[in-house]
């Protein structure tokens, strides 16, 4: 074979070579693909989420309402000055818890005592008047008779001397002077009885003064009293607006004082909740409420609805059943403690979906959706729950209370705590 003959056939060799491997490959495979066993089917598991349930027991429980309300000193007594004048000692302190009788604030007794000085001298020189008016009117009547007799006596005389002047024996000057002493004597009577007329006027004048000086007297001795303050009861001051040393004007606020059995809490309530606690107050039903504080809860006593509603809603007003700690302005998270409802049953907020969802677990273990009505918040296992009630809840049912952010109906579950008993809620508290 010649050279060129044989390189041509080496080349031809190279180029179907890996071709016929290839194709060689190719079959193999195909082979092994149709004669390879087929596998079982895979069979589609389903996945279960694990919860947490609680078995509920419809009962009749009291639904809690939540609200926010401020501390008054509805009877606080707020000093005012009586009289113009300057603060001679204040030993009251703002805060200061002070026992009945204790000196809160004297203002200058030479502000008020010349007032006061002035007020007694005038009813005394009224009152002296009266005196000397008793004692006229009696000397008058005494005098009333002798000038009725001087009269008398001087009518006589004229008629003598007029029967003289007639026999010649009297002069004209006699007749005129028996006559001029009648007239006299007359007008003397005359002067007498009009006092004596006039003495119930004098007097009823007199004493309406006197009633004037009195009042007068009465308002100065106020006013000297008011200069002096004294806490009227234990109590607390919770405000001074002046020191030792001010003047101030009449009725400018001088502090303010309060007792603290008097304290109030004022809330504002929905207004759908306003008949409803109505009809209690008016059925005598104590509606309670307390405020959790870090050392004792503080119980109070919804005493009366405010007479004017606002936009927000109502406001109750609720006092403290014990000495209270808290000072006026504070404000306060309160639960109130509502009228009680029947066949309602209580879970833990993880447990509603949206505002009117639960899920309960069936034999199969798969979820429910119950719709329920939200009546409330109450305690649940020392927790902030809820109070809810449906048509569909049954006692004995198995509720989910894990929060499962995709739970739908038929959802497979696997609770966790199988065994656990019907949840039991906590004691109610006897009025």
């Amino acid at each position: 074979m010649s050279f060129p003959k044989r390189r041509f056939t080496i080349q031809l060799f190279r180029f179907i070579a890996p071709i016929a491997v290839l194709a060689l490959a190719v079959l193999i495979f195909i082979y092994l693909i149709k004669t390879r066993p087929e596998p079982p089917p895979a069979q589609p598991e389903q996945r279960s989420w694990k919860v947490e349930q609680v078995i509920v027991t419809p009962q009749s429980l009291a639904p809690r309402l939540t609200a926010y309300g401020e501390v008054i000193a509805g009877d606080a007594i707020t000093f005012r000055a009586p009289i113009a004048g300057v603060i001679a000692s204040r030993p009251a302190q703002d805060g200061a818890r002070v026992s009945k009788g204790a000196l809160l604030l004297a203002m200058d007794e030479q502000d008020f005592k010349p007032a006061l000085e002035r007020s007694q001298a005038r009813v005394d020189e009224l009152e002296a008047q009266l005196r000397t008016l008793q004692i006229e009117h009696a000397q008058d009547q005494e005098a009333l008779s002798l000038e009725q007799a001087i009269v008398t006596n001087a009518e006589n005389t004229l008629q003598r001397n007029l029967s003289l002047l007639e026999r010649k024996l009297a002069s004209d000057s006699d007749v005129e002077t028996a006559r001029d002493a009648l007239t006299q004597a007359r007008l003397a009577l005359s002067n007498r009885q009009q006092r004596i007329n006039s003495y119930e006027s004098r007097k009823q004048a007199l004493q309406a003064q006197i009633k004037t000086a009195y009042a007068d007297l009465e308002s100065a001795q106020r006013d000297a009293r008011r200069a002096v303050i004294h806490a009227p009861g234990d109590g607390v001051v919770c405000s001074v607006s002046v020191a030792a040393g001010d003047r101030v004007n009449t009725n400018d606020e001088l502090l303010r004082f309060y007792q603290p059995e008097y304290l109030e809490l004022r809330a504002t309530l929905p207004s759908r909740f306003a008949d409803e606690l109505r009809c209690a107050l008016e059925a005598d039903q104590p509606v309670r409420a307390q405020i959790q504080t870090s050392t004792s809860p503080q119980n109070l006593r919804l005493e009366r609805i405010a007479g004017q509603a606002r936009g927000e809603g109502i406001t109750g007003i609720f006092r403290f059943e014990e000495m209270p700690d808290n000072r006026p302005g504070e404000i306060h998270s309160i639960e109130i403690i509502r009228p009680p409802v029947d066949e309602v049953i209580a879970l833990p907020y993880s447990a509603i979906y949206g505002n009117n969802i639960i899920y309960r677990i069936n034999e199969d273990k798969l979820l429910e959706r119950i719709n329920v009505e939200v009546l409330g918040s109450y305690p649940f296992e020392n927790e902030r729950g809820v109070l809810v009630r449906g048509d569909d809840l049954n006692p004995g049912d198995a509720i989910a209370i894990t929060h499962l952010p995709n739970a739908i109906d038929g959802l497979a579950v696997e609770p966790l705590n199988e065994d656990t008993p019907a949840a039991t809620a906590p004691l109610e508290v006897t009025p």
